[in-house]
């Protein structure tokens, strides 16, 4: 059945139930509101809806409210299989209190790793717009009647150390002088697996629940009374033979629809009985515990809660509340986050409720509501609620709130530094007590074009607490009512002070830029994409020798070595494509007919080439004698059998040549730990090198020692290892580096010529 069709069938028969308890026929009641009888009967088996004209009439005429054929009762559970002979289901008081949404919110109190805050919807339901004013316990106890405000500071400041063990019904008057009754539960969270629970309020809002159901109880007793009435026209043994087979089928019509209703119930259900049996558990429970009914029907209620949580978690809460409902002195509740069977973490609100027979305790429904979807979308919300405060506390701009009145609502730490006063001392201001004097005429212009719901963008100057002026760039959009009401604006302020004071300064830096290039000591050259000279400074005749007047209006390429000319053209041929800087090395002819060798950078920018050169002709010729004594080098390694390695302490990592890895019997690049290097000497050589190296990062000593070495290939070798400690700027030993010889043909001759 669909939720349209339980809609239908459970208005059907709440229509049947006020209309026998008027004692009204169906046709009298379609006569009384203009239906046939055919279609009444429908409506009441639940096989038609009436039109929303129609409610108001039926209401009035069955002496109810409209919203009565909408509440759903629970009744007193019944198991889906056979119950003890003893238990009956009551008759007069089958329909216990209606059940209906009630509005959530959160109150954290804070704690080391958090600041007090409350949800959105606890600003709602005090009247307040989100996050306009401070989270505080001064602020919410203005709200509560001044008779209950010193028990409720008390019980916020038990919450706060973790020591209140059960809610608190508060009536409170919002900030729009609405009554309002707001049930406070004490519970905790976590911020993450690592931080301690943090103390919180679950914050339900139960004003609508108590006038509701003061007026079913009031509803009832007149339609006792009525009923009563009636009665006193039939015969007394008439009159009771009939109510009792009247109330014997209503109650096995009750009772087959309330096990369809909690066998497909969204919530998880279970009985337990006087004796502590558990009797029946629903589809939804089954499905929830990752066991069948058979595995829980049958089971001591303890015994089985045991097995399932342990010993320890039963001895909670859970314990307490389950034998407070069994003895029938009050019903029971706990909601935390819970792990069942199969890893399924579910945030789980658990209710006790006691059930009676002629006063006496018959058992206790469990009703487990799993709000674990609504959770994670509160743990959600909390944590963008905490990036949106951090994004406006540490955003560059100034940030700030203004309501209708030009009052300052809101404001972030930076809105602060603009005008020099602290955000507290801030809200509450008048925003154009912070403006310049001459500004105010604008500025109301400013505020009508907000007010018509225009966006607005203007440069204006603000007045600092120590005086100074302050140009500021001023975004701000209107915010309006859901009635279309102009309510405030967001206003974002940009620092232009800065600014201002760095245009007076660009044309000194444009003078300091131009001198620049032309006594830099780096040739400096401006050029055409075709290569035709701007611009070059006084670099070019100190290096080149010839002065920047014989150059301009030739082509760059006049002055390339022949050899370098063709590989230009094609660089300046792939310009367009080139948007960053990039660099390139060419030849040039002196005034004297040297060839000096330039390194270039250069950018190209809108039409134009702008390049520093650097002489590096000594350098070229350096690198080049360089690179042939590294060719010595290398070959005099690989006859020598002459390696070189570095160990950086801070990673224990071990860096060698491609010779010394060539020792090691291992590619070059190979990079062992120190522990893999010394697995290399066998024996009581490792003993020896791990003492040796060890003493040298200690102490600072050098060493210098001939061992038996073996290879990655397992061949057995003599080697000369020598190392030295190296220090930081600090004194502090960082590195060891050495030299690392296999001397295994002198070793060799030297035993022979023992």
């Amino acid at each position: 059945m669909n939720n349209v069709e339980r809609l239908a069938h459970s208005f059907g028969s709440r229509v049947r139930y006020l209309r026998l308890l008027k004692g009204m026929t169906q046709a009298e009641l379609a006569g009384k509101v203009g239906l046939s009888v055919k279609h009444i009967g429908r409506i009441e088996r639940g096989e038609a809806v009436p039109s929303f004209p129609l409610i108001p009439n039926l209401a009035q005429t069955l002496g109810t409210t409209p919203l009565d054929f909408f509440l759903h009762f629970e009744q007193i559970p019944s198991p889906t299989k056979t119950l003890d002979a003893s238990f009956q289901v009551p008759t007069s008081n089958s329909y216990a209190k209606p059940c209906f949404a009630i509005r959530l919110a959160t109150w954290a109190l804070g704690g080391p790793s958090l600041k007090p805050f409350w949800s959105e919807s606890l600003y709602a339901l005090l009247g307040y717009a989100p996050f306009s004013v401070s989270p505080t316990v001064k602020r919410f106890l203005k709200h509560v009647r001044p008779s209950r405000q010193e028990a409720v500071a008390r019980f916020l400041e038990a919450t706060r150390h973790g020591q209140a063990d059960s809610g608190m019904l508060v009536e409170i008057v919002t900030r729009h002088d609405q009554e309002r009754t707001l049930m406070l539960n004490p519970d905790t969270f976590r911020p993450s697996l690592q931080d301690p629970p943090i103390p919180q309020l679950v914050v339900q809002d139960v004003t609508d629940c108590v006038a509701l159901n003061q007026t079913v109880t009031l509803r009832q007793g007149e339609l006792e009374a009525y009923v009563l009435q009636k009665n006193q026209d039939i015969s007394e043994v008439a009159g009771k033979f009939k109510l009792e087979a009247e109330q014997r089928r209503q109650a096995e019509k009750g009772l087959r629809i309330f096990e369809q209703m909690v066998d497909s119930s969204h919530d998880a259900q279970a009985f337990i009985d006087a004796d502590g049996v558990i009797i029946a558990v629903n589809r939804q429970y089954e499905k929830l515990a990752g066991l069948s009914a058979d595995e829980i029907e049958g089971r001591q209620w303890s015994e089985y809660l045991i097995d399932y949580w342990g010993r320890e978690d039963f001895g909670g809460a859970m314990r307490s509340r389950a034998e407070k409902a069994l003895a029938g002195e009050e019903q029971g509740s706990f909601h935390e986050w819970r792990i069942y069977r199969g890893g399924r973490r579910r945030y789980v609100h658990v209710i006790f409720t006691p059930c009676r027979k002629n006063g006496d305790v018959a058992g206790v429904v469990v009703t487990v509501h799993d709000l674990t979807y609504f959770m994670e979308i509160h743990e959600r919300l909390g944590a963008r609620e905490r990036l949106l405060q951090q994004m406006l506390e540490t955003a560059n701009e100034g940030i700030v709130l203004v309501d209708a009145e030009q009052r300052i609502t809101f404001g972030n730490a930076k809105i602060g530094e603009l005008v020099g006063h602290g955000v507290e001392d801030l809200v509450g201001t008048k925003a154009l007590d912070h403006l310049h004097p001459e500004e105010l005429e604008r500025t109301h212009a400013e505020i009508a074009n907000l007010r018509s719901g225009k966006d607005i963008r203007y440069t204006t100057r603000l007045i600092h607490e120590t005086g100074r002026e302050i140009w500021v760039l001023i975004s701000a959009s209107p915010i309006f009512t859901d009635q279309g009401q102009y309510k405030e604006a967001l206003i974002m302020l940009i620092n232009l002070t800065e600014l201002k004071n760095a245009e007076a300064a660009l044309e000194r830096k444009t003078r300091e830029l131009d001198a620049f290039f032309m006594e830099s000591l780096d040739l400096m050259i401006v050029c055409t994409e075709d290569g035709s000279i701007i611009r070059l400074n006084q670099a070019w005749e100190r290096i080149l020798g010839w002065p920047p007047d014989d150059f301009m209006g030739l082509r760059y390429l006049n002055f390339l070595h022949p050899e370098d000319v063709e590989s230009v053209k094609r660089l300046f041929m792939e310009l367009p494509e080139k948007k960053h800087i990039f660099s390139f090395i060419e030849r040039y002819r002196a005034r004297n007919s040297e060839w000096r060798t330039i390194e270039w950078h250069c950018q190209h920018l809108e039409g134009y080439i702008f390049g520093t050169g650097r002489d590096i002709t000594e350098k070229v010729a350096m690198e080049r004698k360089l690179l042939d004594n590294r060719l010595l080098m290398s070959a005099a390694e690989r006859v020598a059998r002459f390696g070189a390695w570095s160990v950086d302490l801070a990673t224990n990592k071990v860096t060698l040549s491609g010779q010394a890895a060539a020792i090691h019997g291992m590619p070059e690049g190979y990079a062992p730990t120190v522990e893999e290097a010394m697995d290399f000497y066998p024996g009581v050589w490792r003993e020896k090198i791990a003492e040796t190296f060890g003493k040298c990062v200690r102490e600072g000593t050098s060493f210098d020692e001939m061992m038996e070495f073996v290879t990655r290939q397992g061949q057995r070798i003599w080697i000369r290892t020598r190392g030295e400690a190296v220090r930081d700027e600090s004194g502090v030993i960082v590195r060891v580096e050495g030299a690392l010889q296999d001397i295994t043909s002198l070793w060799d001759l030297l035993r022979r010529l023992e």
